[in-house]
């Protein structure tokens, strides 16, 4: 969980996957937020796009077709509202403004006035993000939310997996992964917090 808050306020990141100066949607002037790091938050770094099993496998309907993680339109248009109003750190012996020059020495910072307050944002698992929220209270749920999902662990744990030992993990290793993952400990190691990468 704190991976995912450093690396999406990252300023690298802002500038990379377009959250820096995301600013909340103006349907008068037609200005969508920018979704880029909303689905690939969801796609490439967290959950996926299928619901998985416990194993990594993915969870199949009745007629053997892959069931969605989440609706690739609305869901990720939701997440891209909820993180908008965050722009680079503002640099020494300046004004706050809205857009911050880039600036890589410090973490997003956010600016309320340009982010979507409005009602109606549904995450995952039903989580719909009340009106009224500042930027903040916005990521800081929305983040929960990634994290408190059944995907994550073994999204998470196949990644490593595949990055660190082998390429074509078993459902059983992964499995075990995602257990080490879901229980915080392994082998006596760990503060049995969920997620703890130790």
């Amino acid at each position: 969980r704190t991976i995912m808050e450093h690396v999406s306020l990252n300023p690298a990141m802002g500038r990379y996957q377009d959250i820096a100066n995301n600013d909340k949607p103006d349907p008068v002037n037609n200005i969508n937020a920018n979704e880029n790091y909303g689905r690939e938050l969801l796609q490439l770094f967290t959950i996926g796009v299928w619901q998985l099993n416990s194993d990594g496998t993915i969870v199949l309907d009745g007629q053997g077709n892959p069931v969605p993680a989440y609706d690739p339109v609305d869901t990720v248009q939701n997440f891209a509202r909820a993180m908008t109003g965050w722009t680079y750190a503002t640099l020494p012996g300046r004004t706050q403004r809205w857009p911050n020059p880039i600036n890589y020495a410090g973490q997003l910072e956010p600016i309320d006035s340009h982010h979507d307050m409005t009602a109606g944002k549904a995450l995952l698992s039903g989580l719909v993000l009340p009106a009224n929220q500042t930027a903040r209270q916005d990521m800081t749920e929305l983040l929960d939310n990634i994290f408190s999902h059944p995907n994550i662990a073994p999204w998470v744990a196949k990644l490593l997996i595949q990055q660190f030992t082998t390429s074509n993990p078993s459902p059983a290793y992964v499995a075990r992964v995602v257990q080490a993952f879901t229980s915080g400990t392994s082998n006596g190691v760990g503060s049995g917090q969920r997620g703890d990468m130790k």
